[in-house]
């Protein structure tokens, strides 16, 4: 019986405490798209009472406001990468 108990006065208060949820991301990029779409078909799914916080975050913030053509951005990633690589390799 004590266990019964127990186990309703823990269920009634995880479901009595609000979930905060911190998502700091980037409204360009995809992987951030797709994974709230993740996290928001488990809260539906589970019925978890939460908060959403929205945190900005620039993954370029050195891209001009025009923005870039695509292939040159990513020349001059893979360039930085590559001398980036160079600089920690042993020598």
């Amino acid at each position: 019986m004590l266990q019964r108990s127990l186990r309703t006065k823990i269920s009634l208060t995880i479901q009595s405490t609000q979930l905060r949820i911190d998502i700091v991301s980037d409204v360009m990029c995809p992987w951030c798209v797709i994974g709230y779409r993740q996290l928001a078909i488990a809260l539906e799914a589970t019925g978890v009472d939460h908060e959403i916080h929205w945190h900005p975050f620039e993954l370029n913030p050195n891209m001009p406001t025009a923005g870039q053509d695509m292939r040159e951005h990513l020349i001059e990633n893979t360039e930085r990468r590559q001398n980036s690589l160079m600089l920690t390799k042993p020598t």
